[in-house]
């Protein structure tokens, strides 16, 4: 069962979803709902659809962080 214990989880489809293959769920029937969308229905594209990951939905703050590096390295 994908949401065990009364613990959100997240449903993403493993594959190129252009970034909407994600679904927060408060339920267990929400994350079914969520595999039934990705996996039968194929929302994301059928190849988007084969794979799934089910995590325990965190809490919190989120913080994205990118950095673009060019030249040599200062140490050797």
């Amino acid at each position: 069962m994908p949401h065990r214990h009364g613990r959100a989880c997240v449903v993403k489809a493993d594959g190129l979803a252009a970034g909407k293959g994600v679904f927060v769920c408060d339920t267990s029937e929400a994350a079914l709902a969520a595999i039934e969308r990705i996996m039968v229905r194929e929302e994301f594209g059928r190849s988007a659809g084969r794979q799934l990951i089910i995590e325990r939905r965190l809490e919190g703050e989120e913080l994205s962080v990118m950095a673009l590096v060019a030249g040599r390295p200062s140490c050797r």
